[in-house]
């Protein structure tokens, strides 16, 4: 069976709470569902709602980290069940089409504390640096990177308690707001992506929408 965007509907109880919840238009709910199911492999007829796992995930992402794709999937989902229901998609991506600056920031804090613990330290600071450079493929070398971590720390541990807290954060973030650059998705785009991805599955006789797994366009 052919992988053809579904228009969600209005009327639908869950679609208008989700619409409400994250201030999409239904026909970029709709857009959104495309991108899902393509990252899904298709709806699941069988056996209920559709979910994405996290190897599909790494795949949408076109990430190399496993660790980074982890870190981004565990903050979309929400229920800890080990997989991310588009509930849990449209709301993950909302953050980050129409979230806040405080929203947005609080998503990035999330991100760098690997144990939940409210602060991030070298460790954490350190294994997301090696991460990041590595998936963008900058070559630094270790010393290099402790040298970053140092100088981070140097500049945000305001109260040399060896942690980087949430006010800490949100002051260096305040001074360097590019920080949260990479966290911009431009919901147009996604759009433009799910049209393009219904036409070439229409001329293609029905064929997988595989190729509009991209979970998004980074605004430029």
């Amino acid at each position: 069976m052919g992988n053809k965007p579904q228009k969600l509907k209005k009327s639908n109880k869950e679609v208008k709470s989700l619409m409400e919840a994250t201030k999409f238009t239904l026909d970029e709910l709709t857009a959104l569902h495309s991108q899902f199911l393509g990252i899904r492999g298709g709806a699941d007829d069988t056996k209920g709602d559709p979910m994405i796992n996290r190897k599909e995930f790494q795949i949408a992402l076109g990430s190399r980290s496993s660790f980074f794709v982890d870190r981004i999937f565990n903050l979309f989902d929400t229920d800890n069940d080990g997989k991310i229901k588009f509930e849990e998609f449209a709301r993950g991506i909302a953050l980050l089409a129409k979230g806040t600056y405080a929203q947005k920031l609080k998503f990035s804090f999330d991100i760098y504390d690997i144990s939940a613990v409210g602060h991030i330290d070298k460790t954490a600071l350190r294994k997301m640096l090696t991460e990041s450079l590595k998936e963008n493929n900058v070559p630094l070398s270790a010393a290099q990177i402790d040298s970053l971590v140092d100088s981070t720390f140097e500049e945000a541990d305001l109260n040399k308690d060896g942690v980087i807290d949430f006010k800490e954060y949100t002051a260096m973030v305040n001074k360097h707001r590019a920080m949260l650059d990479h966290l911009d998705l431009n919901v147009t785009d996604m759009i433009k992506e799910a049209h393009y991805a219904a036409a070439a599955a229409a001329s293609a006789g029905g064929g997988g929408a595989g190729g509009a797994a991209g979970a998004g366009s980074r605004k430029k």
